[in-house]
């Protein structure tokens, strides 16, 4: 009876004498250098697939949104708040919170804007919260990751654009 193992015992045996122990000692280096880097390479691409998806997740930059606005034709006054207005006067701004990190506040003044992202405020609820003539916010935080906030603030700043004209809104450009 023919054993396959008894087989390989023996190919391993001359292999050892053949090879000698420093060459086999240097046949197993490079194997595990080659399943290391493997590895790495593996690992590498799976970090590359979080932060893409991290950063479809996270929302813009305050320096995003503050080059739409100006992308835009707004104004930016630097305050406790980024302050974004049209420039024309109409009492209507927007308010961006200072972070380093991503936009987490939005503020909409002195108008209303319809966009899904906006939490609407009626003037009780906003003199309840100490928030003047604000008539709507975008609270990142109670957002969906990935919420496309940006959207929600260019409609903000279209909305500072516009005048009322009879009954119509119509932008800046339009009313000249």
């Amino acid at each position: 009876m023919h054993d396959e193992n008894n087989d390989a015992d023996i190919l391993e045996d001359v292999a050892i004498e053949t090879l000698g122990e420093e060459d086999i000692v240097e046949e197993l280096e490079v194997e595990l250098e080659v399943e290391e880097q493997e590895e790495q390479e593996e690992e590498t691409v799976e970090v590359a697939a979080v932060v893409e998806e991290a950063g479809k997740l996270a929302p813009p930059s305050v320096d995003e949104v503050l080059e739409l606005a100006r992308e835009l034709g707004c104004l930016i006054k630097e305050q406790t708040f980024h302050k974004v207005t049209a420039p024309m006067e109409n009492r209507k701004a927007v308010y961006i919170a200072k972070t380093k990190r991503g936009v987490t506040r939005v503020d909409i003044s002195g108008f209303e804007v319809n966009h899904p992202l906006v939490r609407q405020l009626t003037a009780e609820q906003a003199k309840d919260e100490n928030l003047g003539k604000v008539r709507g916010q975008i609270l990142v935080k109670n957002l969906d990751p990935g919420a496309d906030v940006l959207s929600a603030c260019r409609a903000a700043f279209e909305g500072l654009l516009t005048e009322v004209h009879g009954d119509k809104l119509v932008s800046r450009k339009d009313a000249e």
